[in-house]
């Protein structure tokens, strides 16, 4: 078997796994997702801030909560662009299907995100969002284009 044929078996298996995991996040409570988004905050305050540790709880209590937001919203367009280079991945790169496949992943990835913001309104203390759907399609369509991109310029095998 080829390496790509071995990539795109490897693709097909993990974008429904990358779909489970997203599931999985979307469907934590509000008050347990709100925690995980904090403790990624708190991470960042410690990796990118100077005297984060020396600050008082309620500077650094501040400062997650600042970026609380910011980190939401990347972790939506990162989960959905890893979901459509894998979707992107899953399919043979002839010349001539790279717009077919580049409308597919997004199209696949964004009904997804759709569902998934949908499903999410049955879960406690969480809501579903249409900008959610717009940030989690931007991270597919950038995603999918990324290995497109890679895939012209043969820096990933096709």
């Amino acid at each position: 078997m080829d390496k790509s044929k071995v990539i795109r078996y490897i693709c097909r298996i993990a974008a429904p796994l990358m779909m489970a995991v997203i599931f999985y996040f979307s469907s934590r409570p509000g008050p347990d997702s709100d925690v995980d988004s904090m403790t990624i905050g708190r991470l960042i305050g410690e990796m990118v801030m100077p005297g984060f540790d020396d600050m008082d709880m309620q500077a650094q209590l501040e400062f997650v909560i600042g970026i609380n937001k910011a980190v939401r919203k990347t972790a939506h367009f990162t989960e959905y662009a890893i979901l459509a280079m894998l979707l992107t991945g899953a399919f043979d790169a002839d010349d001539k299907k790279k717009r077919k496949i580049f409308a597919q992943a997004v199209i696949v990835a964004a009904l997804y995100a759709a569902g998934d913001e949908f499903h999410q309104t049955f879960v406690p203390g969480r809501s579903g969002k249409i900008g959610d759907v717009l940030i989690d399609s931007a991270g597919a369509i950038c995603g999918s284009g990324l290995v497109l991109a890679l895939r012209r310029r043969r820096i990933v095998i096709e």
